[in-house]
Order: C-alpha cells, then structure tokens, then sequence
C-alpha cells in the first residue's frame, strides 16, 4: 500500500504537469508512476466532469442538468479511457513496440490532471459570464 501512495508518487503528476519530456521519460524507465494513482486521477476526472455539467451556466452549457447522471458518466468514461489504453496497447504490440499496458494507463490517467485543473475554475467562472463573454469560456 505505502509503495502505492508514498508521497514522492502522489506528488509526481504535477512534475509530468511541469516537467512533461522528463516526467514522462521517467515513468517509463524508472518506475515513478502508480497505476491507483492514475486510476483516482480518472475518477476525479469523471467527477469534475459531471459537476462541470451540472453546474455551468446555462450559457455555456447546452445540457439539461437534471439528466446527468453521475454513475452514467463515470462508467462511460471509465469504458473510455480503458478502450483506448486497450487500443493504444494493441497498436504497440502490432508495430513491435515495447509500449507495457501498466505505463499506458499511467501516463494516460495523468494526462488528464490538466482537465481536472480546469474544469473547476471553468464551472466557477461560467456563473459569472454574460452571453458576450461565452469565447472566453
């Protein structure tokens, strides 16, 4: 458990959100990532995602937000994210690359802290923007 969580692991997200070339070197040869980590960082996504739909502003969002289902979305974009990394798993095997499933689903679930990251501050600002302002969003 403590190898999965320690917190050089938990922190290393936000060194590939800044470091991207060497972040992203290192989780694939020395080992720096974390599959549950990458996992939260998925289902974190989902959240962020359905509460952007939820609550943004009717200005900017075209979807009725008594139709969101939570659980619909985290299983849809679990289904995802899984499917590509099974895609993106299968086109390396066939091209006789040396792509390991473990660092796929690693480097694709910390690809998506960005999204986290700004998702937030979207919905946030959404509630404050008139018509005008919807290229800003």
């Amino acid at each position: 458990m403590k190898r999965w969580f320690s917190k050089e692991k938990l922190l290393y997200p936000f060194y590939i959100l800044t470091h991207p070339a060497d972040g992203y070197y290192e989780l694939r040869h020395r080992e720096r990532g974390s599959v549950p980590i990458a996992l939260i960082i998925t289902a974190l996504f989902s959240f962020c995602y359905s509460m952007n739909r939820i609550h943004a502003s009717f200005i900017v969002n075209d979807v009725d937000p008594r139709s969101v289902d939570s659980m619909n979305e985290l299983v849809g974009i679990m289904l995802l994210f899984f499917l590509f990394c099974i895609g993106n798993w299968s086109v390396t095997c066939l091209m006789g690359g040396e792509g390991r499933f473990k660092d796929i689903v690693t480097s694709v679930g910390y690809a998506l802290l960005p999204l986290i990251l700004t998702f937030v501050p979207a919905t946030l600002i959404s509630q404050f923007g008139a018509a005008d302002e919807e290229a800003v969003y």
